[in-house]
């Protein structure tokens, strides 16, 4: 199915294999030199593709004569120029032809035209065969070669064809001439042409003159081993001359077959090699020049352009910088003739999140300037990344394309986040993924992220039984389109177990997650991976201030109550008390768990010999100790005695003491068996041990005075031990 109506046509090439093979072996050393030792201009940009899409064939000629003289286009875009010219075939375009022939300013522009002739699949208008001969005659190296292989297009031409042999016979032109004349009948392939080149050999002929008949008889017949022997050449041509019509050619194309099969061997051995010695060109040269290297490589021929993407892409993976003269570079790709270099361009401009690029692609897919399914495939990743709102309607289209509906599923996505559809374009959308969700191959996770952003209730349900899914990618892209909704999270929380979803579940907790069954069963997966982990204590956390004090003091108090608490279980514990008390601090009904909350957290604390901290929960909590249920109160008294033992505040301690002994002797029960007397005791053997002899009695005396005779006989011991200690340090 077309995806656009595109003006231009596609010219097929017919040309000679023998001198495809040369003309390509001659191309690779000749861009290679360019590239290694000519890379001091910068590059700069095309012409846009309005120019090249004008109606009036005036006009079109005109433009696509702009686009061939340009010498910042790259090679190939100029001839693709020189070919529409060509096929064009009118007056005026012939004449900007000739043209571009018989100017001398521009080599690349004359070397355009020719290879335009040369792989043309019909022969040449006669009007340019003048502005070819004259060319023939001036030019040297290469462009001579592409000339005689442009003349030798007429072999048809009774006329052209006599005018090339008298030449070459003419012992009066220079011998200049007369060897471009050989060379052009070296490539006519008739046996016209065979016969005056036999005759060329005669002894009578220049020495320079035979040499060369020599070497074109060899590629006129496809064949190189009878050398400079004028005998086997002429009992060669006393068979050939005879041959069929039909066998004449077998034999060439069996000839030039053979020979081209090796040319193309060495070829790709000579690029292989080249290609190497560009990238290490490149590797080798100065961080401060790589950038100008690239730019240049980027609009040279297409195989130079093609290694230039390879390297821009080991640019971006070594986080190497990108100037803004590359990047122009790079973004002219985006309309280069060659699909692949295009779609290459995309996806890194993709990579480097270029935005200007995002702009270019969007009005090129608004205006339908790109034909190529993996293009658009590459421009609909991009601007995934980058929406553009002009691109929305072009995507629209797309759905209903299923080599590309995927693709632009998860652009339109991605626009309905930045809010660039409107309500028309996202109830377009809505009907469009409906009708891919009716075919299997229509579920796509892209295609469930959309229906996520434009469905309506009853769209829901549809994402609820994708999140089952047997495929993990839908599955995980159902839960994703489900914690990205305002949707309850108990759906995703009820599968936290599940490994693909529970990633989803906790960066869905930390967002919004605000319900306790979420939070509960979030609590029991931590995960095994210590980085998912710290998101798993983060989301917690989150949770923490959004749920009721009741819940976190349950799920902590779970936490807290396991034996042997680690330190990571510990601070989870202690961040989420955190977030619930700076959340409720407010709140007057849960002042009871309040305090709970933060006699826990004093605990952890104190655990983790942050004093500072223990004590101004302890502190807070005797302020407010009418708050604290009874149950709780006894804990408390002897966190914060402890806590002002490690602070040394003996008197405070036993301050405390007094009203935990109240409380003792409320549930009758001896003061001299609670646990508190070997605390102290205990806290009076590390001042002794310490040599603080001041300290440790100062304990001893205020514990006999708050026992006073109802001490029990372990106790007094434990008292005179110590007094012995004291009394003989």
């Amino acid at each position: 199915m077309g995806l656009y109506s595109h003006r231009g046509r596609n010219q097929q090439s017919h040309h000679n294999p023998v001198f495809g093979v040369r003309c390509r072996h001659w191309l690779s050393v000749t861009l290679f030199s360019c590239l290694l030792w000519g890379c001091s201009a910068a590059p700069t940009g095309m012409l846009p593709d309005a120019i090249l899409d004008i109606t009036p064939v005036k006009s079109e000629s005109q433009a696509k004569y702009i686009q061939l003289s340009d010498e910042k286009n790259p090679t190939d875009q100029r001839r693709e120029a020189a070919d529409y010219l060509l096929a064009l075939g009118s007056t005026e375009s012939i004449s900007l032809l000739n043209k571009s022939i018989v100017s001398n300013s521009d080599p690349q522009a004359t070397d355009a035209v020719l290879q335009a002739i040369i792989l043309s699949p019909s022969t040449p208008p006669t009007s340019l065969y003048d502005s070819l001969r004259g060319l023939l005659l001036r030019a040297e190296g290469n462009l001579r070669f592409r000339a005689a292989e442009a003349i030798s297009r007429y072999n048809n031409d009774d006329a052209i064809r006599t005018n090339i042999i008298r030449l070459a016979n003419n012992d009066k032109s220079q011998i200049e001439h007369r060897q471009a004349a050989i060379l052009v009948l070296s490539r006519m392939h008739s046996r016209i042409a065979a016969q005056a080149l036999i005759n060329l050999t005669a002894p009578e002929q220049p020495d320079a003159i035979r040499a060369d008949t020599y070497v074109a008889l060899a590629l006129l017949a496809g064949d190189n081993t009878r050398g400079q022997d004028r005998a086997k050449w002429l009992s060669w041509w006393e068979l050939a001359r005879t041959w069929s019509k039909d066998r004449w050619y077998a034999s060439l194309i069996n000839n030039t077959t053979r020979q081209n099969a090796r040319q193309r061997l060495e070829l790709e051995e000579t690029t292989q090699y080249l290609f190497a010695l560009g990238r290490s060109s490149y590797r080798n040269s100065s961080e401060s020049d790589r950038p100008k290297i690239l730019a240049y490589m980027l609009t040279h021929l297409r195989p130079v352009r093609q290694l230039a993407m390879e390297l821009v892409l080991e640019r971006i993976l070594d986080r190497q910088p990108f100037d803004e003269n590359l990047l122009t570079a790079l973004r002219d790709r985006l309309t280069d003739s060659n699909a692949n270099i295009r779609q290459l361009a995309a996806l890194r401009l993709n990579d480097l999140l270029d935005q200007p690029a995002a702009k270019m692609i969007a009005n090129r897919l608004q205006n339908k300037q790109e034909i190529s399914q993996s293009v658009i495939n590459a421009d609909l990743l991009l601007l995934t990344n980058m929406p553009q709102a002009n691109a929305v309607e072009t995507a629209l289209n797309l759905l209903e394309n299923p080599a590309l509906q995927h693709t632009a599923a998860g652009m339109l996505a991605a626009a309905s986040e930045h809010s660039l559809l409107s309500e028309t374009q996202a109830a377009q959308a809505a009907v469009y993924v409906r009708q891919m969700f009716k075919h299997p191959n229509g579920i796509s996770p892209q295609s469930i992220r959309l229906l996520g952003k434009v469905g309506r209730d009853n769209d829901w349900n549809t994402i609820a039984e994708l999140i089952d899914h047997e495929d993990p990618a839908l599955r995980q892209a159902a839960a994703q389109a489900w914690a990205d909704s305002d949707r309850s999270l108990k759906i995703l929380a009820d599968r936290v177990s599940d490994l693909i979803i529970q990633p989803i579940v906790i960066g869905a907790a930390t967002q919004r997650g605000n319900d306790p069954f979420t939070l509960f069963e979030l609590a029991k997966y931590p995960p095994e991976q210590q980085q998912n982990r710290e998101a798993w204590g983060r989301a917690l956390s989150a949770m923490a201030g959004r749920v009721s004090p009741d819940t976190v003091l349950t799920i902590t108090e779970g936490i807290l109550n396991i034996e042997h608490v680690n330190p990571e279980a510990a601070v989870l514990a202690e961040s989420m008390i955190t977030a619930s008390l700076e959340a409720h601090q407010q709140h007057d009904q849960f002042k009871s768990e309040m305090m709970l909350l933060r006699l826990d957290r004093a605990e952890i604390w104190l655990k983790a010999s942050n004093v500072a901290g223990a004590i101004g929960d302890y502190q807070y909590i005797n302020q407010n100790i009418s708050d604290l249920l009874m149950p709780h109160r006894s804990r408390f008294y002897r966190g914060f005695i402890k806590t002002q033992l490690q602070r040394d505040a003996i008197e405070s301690a036993f301050d405390i003491a007094r009203d935990l002994f109240k409380l003792i002797k409320l549930r009758g029960i001896a003061p001299t068996d609670d646990p508190i007397v070997n605390l102290f005791t205990t806290q009076a053997k590390y001042y002794i041990d310490a040599q603080r002899y001041e300290e440790a009695q100062l304990i001893l005396d205020k514990l006999r005075d708050l026992l006073g005779d109802q001490i029990s006989p372990d106790a007094a011991l434990k008292l005179n031990q110590l007094d012995n200690q004291l009394s003989s340090p």
